[in-house]
């Protein structure tokens, strides 16, 4: 008998493979390389992730105010923390993980490969910054927009009405344009402190696990 005319080894069980694509006397009845999610953890996240959110929030709404209450600047980075609360109690008191396996468990370590990480990083700090000047200019070369860089009056008639009536914007107009170029980076460095939470909370817990499962599927 030739190598190829061999019988394909039995699978446990008894049996080969089912028309679905399991197999027969596995535990789990799942296929070969499909991984099992727990759901629990997964719908505690985002039920929990949700009602903190709107927990916090929920002051400027109930105050009949919203976008308006002085406290939306501390509220709003606030609610941006929850869902990495919400991660953290899922893993550490729903899955009871402790130590260094917390951060493997939001996806958090290890940071494979550090280079390309950090180097992606990088370009998306920058890359945030720069993106609505490229942005103002494609518009510009398209025709949609028509651009003063010299007098910037269509930013100067922007700044001026959000002024009081009778008050004048206390800076030039070009000392504010270069004031805020200045700033783009601490800006894009500064929202990402914030934006931390939403990521470690939606991106570091549930994706992962949703994309082998997702994984599994397509095997």
């Amino acid at each position: 008998m030739s190598h190829d005319d061999q019988p394909a080894p039995a699978m446990p069980g008894g049996g080969g493979p089912g028309p679905s694509g399991a197999v027969p006397g596995s535990p789990s009845g799942t296929a070969p390389g499909v991984t099992r999610v727990r759901w629990l953890p997964i719908v505690v996240f985002y039920v929990l992730a949700c009602a903190l959110a709107w927990l916090v929030i929920s002051p400027l709404w109930i105050s009949g105010k919203g976008l308006q209450n002085p406290l939306v600047g501390v509220l709003s980075p606030l609610m941006m923390y929850t869902p990495a609360v919400a991660a953290l109690f899922v893993v550490m008191v729903v899955q009871r993980v402790r130590g260094r396996a917390v951060l493997a468990s939001l996806g958090m370590w290890p940071i494979r490969p550090l280079k390309r990480t950090l180097l992606l990083a990088l370009a998306a700090l920058v890359g945030t910054a720069l993106l609505p000047i490229v942005v103002t200019f494609i518009a510009a070369g398209l025709g949609l927009v028509r651009l003063d860089l010299v007098n910037f009056s269509g930013f100067a008639q922007v700044l001026q009405s959000q002024m009081p009536a009778g008050q004048t914007y206390p800076l030039s107009v070009r000392t504010t344009v270069i004031v805020q170029l200045v700033m783009l980076l601490p800006a894009s460095a500064t929202n990402a402190m914030f934006t931390v939470g939403e990521e470690i909370g939606w991106r570091g817990f549930p994706c992962h696990r949703c994309v082998r499962w997702a994984r599994g599927l397509r095997w």
